[in-house]
């Protein structure tokens, strides 16, 4: 294969969905199926795909990221899309998808140093799943939280609020052969 493994021995290949439907959609007007066939994107989240290959080029496993860039696109305005502080809230939605049981499957893991709540909320979340009637082992992390550095208010106008300061994301892995 042409790309290096990543630490699993898996080589990641990106890849987008199919935007031919957007550009019709948006060629004549019609704004709710500019909103469906949008980007890449899964359930009005926008999100970077990827398929994971073994080294005999053997499909393992797909990757679903939030993807935080559309926040930026004046394009993707009319998509309605999620906006990036909700990509935490993904992990919920992917997680009910795929049977996974918050009780049971789920742990929230606790600050790493210098990582605080956005408000009252703090999430990082790792779910684990082994779903052996389809063959498969899912994985889905979400996190909202301020990193290291990272403020609700300019330090040095504490009146003033800042924008982005936080990491909300949600990271799923699903595998073949568990």
């Amino acid at each position: 294969m042409g790309c290096r493994p990543e630490a699993s021995g898996l080589h990641e290949v990106y890849f987008e969905y199919d935007d031919e439907y957007e550009y019709v959609a948006r060629a004549r007007d019609l704004p709710r199926e500019i909103a469906r066939w949008s980007g890449t994107s899964e359930a009005g989240f926008p999100v970077v795909v990827s398929a994971l290959f073994d080294d005999t080029g053997l499909l393992a496993a797909i990757r679903i990221v939030t993807d935080a860039r559309p926040d930026y696109r004046n394009e993707v305005a009319d998509a309605d899309l999620r906006k990036r502080a909700d990509a935490h809230l993904f992990g919920q939605l992917m997680a009910a998808r795929f049977d996974i049981d918050p009780a049971t499957q789920c742990r929230a893991l606790p600050a790493a140093e210098g990582e605080s709540a956005v408000g009252s909320i703090f999430v990082k979340q790792s779910c684990e799943a082994m779903d052996l009637r389809h063959g498969r082992k899912v994985i889905v992390a979400a996190n909202f939280f301020r990193k290291r550095g990272q403020s609700g208010t300019n330090p040095q106008l504490p009146t003033q609020l800042t924008e982005g300061q936080f990491e909300s994301s949600t990271r799923i892995e699903i595998y073949q052969r568990p």
